[in-house]
């Protein structure tokens, strides 16, 4: 298992065709490795570094102590991939405004960070990136992305994505607002 001290990493999977899929970009502070940690299995997906990042590392032998000496580790990872699955699950049964908003709103409590200039919350993203996390063409998600840019919802530049009202967002994604 590992822990992102710096850095981003992408969590993906490649299809046999080439095509990726795209899950979650992680940042500082998050940790990776964790399900093929709990259940001995092969990894499930890959982890790219999107710049010069740093890990701590926790082997499976370290691992297994911690969680003898505090076995309430197992229910917090149990709570929180359910959590996840959850999440994406549920996703397939809304719009696509409402899974790309839903999609956006997840990946800025893991990757944003805030743009210096305007306060906005800004996640790396490219078109196609969304549009693999998502499972629709780049061209649905360019429209969609314009939309939101006029309506005041986001700005986009290549490979970025500004988050201008995430309550609007948060609205877009059916999800309360706090």
């Amino acid at each position: 298992m590992y822990r992102i001290a710096s850095g981003r990493v992408r969590i993906r999977t490649v299809s046999a065709c080439g095509k990726e899929a795209l899950w979650v970009i992680f940042g500082p502070g998050k940790f990776i490795g964790t399900v093929s940690l709990v259940d001995g299995l092969p990894r499930h997906s890959d982890a790219v570094a999107e710049c010069a990042t740093d890990l701590d590392c926790l082997s499976a032998t370290d691992f297994e102590s911690v969680a003898r000496r505090h076995p309430e580790l197992y229910k917090a990872l149990a709570i929180s991939y359910a959590m996840w699955i959850r999440d994406h699950q549920a996703i397939h049964g809304y719009s696509l405004e409402e899974r790309l908003a839903r999609r956006l709103d997840f990946l800025l409590e893991f990757g944003a960070e805030e743009d210096e200039q305007t306060g906005a919350l800004r996640i790396e993203f490219t078109q196609e990136m969304l549009a693999s996390s998502v499972a629709v063409s780049r061209q649905a998600i360019s429209k969609l992305l314009q939309d939101w840019q006029d309506d005041g919802v986001i700005r986009y530049r290549y490979g970025s994505v500004f988050v201008l009202d995430r309550p609007r967002l948060k609205q877009l994604a059916g999800r309360q607002i706090n």
